[in-house]
């Protein structure tokens, strides 16, 4: 009976060490975690694309976005831990209401841009991602003009601001 009870009380014991001790490491979703750097350099941006005067701008706005974060410094190349490149690989836009009286002439358009985007620890010299695909889509309304040149180059702050969005959650949300 003796053994019976020291044998019950070891198999409980170890069934709470291993639930403890496997629950240890474990993180819920969107838990921060330490980035493996400190310091990054936003390489400018290159455009492969045919987004009209893009580079500057998104180049501005991922270093902003990534300047926002209290644990990360944007730095100079020299100083970086960490390297950012980012490349605009596609940009193209698509129809998506048109004039009730004349089909042909478009009312808004959705623009989707595409990058690829590789993260380099300058300390090991090893991508921690690398040709990461990034995409981002917005909406540009003509507002009856029926040209787009115009309202695309007004939008392209915007545009960039959510890519850049999107491209610091990748940095930043690295496991």
């Amino acid at each position: 009976m003796n053994f019976l009870r020291n044998f019950l009380a070891f198999c409980i014991a170890s069934a709470v060490a291993l639930a403890v001790s496997g629950c240890g490491n474990y993180r819920l979703a969107g838990t921060p975690q330490p980035l493996p750097f400190s310091t990054i350099y936003v390489k400018p941006v290159v455009n492969r694309s045919y987004a009209p005067q893009a580079t500057q701008t998104l180049s501005a706005q991922v270093a902003n976005m990534l300047a926002q974060s209290p644990n990360l410094r944007v730095s100079y190349e020299s100083d970086a831990e960490a390297t950012l490149a980012v490349e605009i690989a596609d940009y193209k836009h698509s129809l998506k209401a048109t004039r009730e009286d004349d089909t042909a002439l478009g009312l808004s358009y959705e623009i989707e841009m595409t990058c690829r985007c590789s993260l380099l620890d300058n300390k090991t010299g090893k991508y921690i991602f690398r040709d990461k695909p990034v995409v981002y889509k917005d909406i540009v309304y003509l507002g009856g003009m029926g040209d787009l040149i115009g309202p695309e180059y007004q939008n392209m702050p915007i545009l960039a601001r959510g890519m850049a969005r999107r491209i610091a959650d990748e940095v930043l949300g690295i496991w």
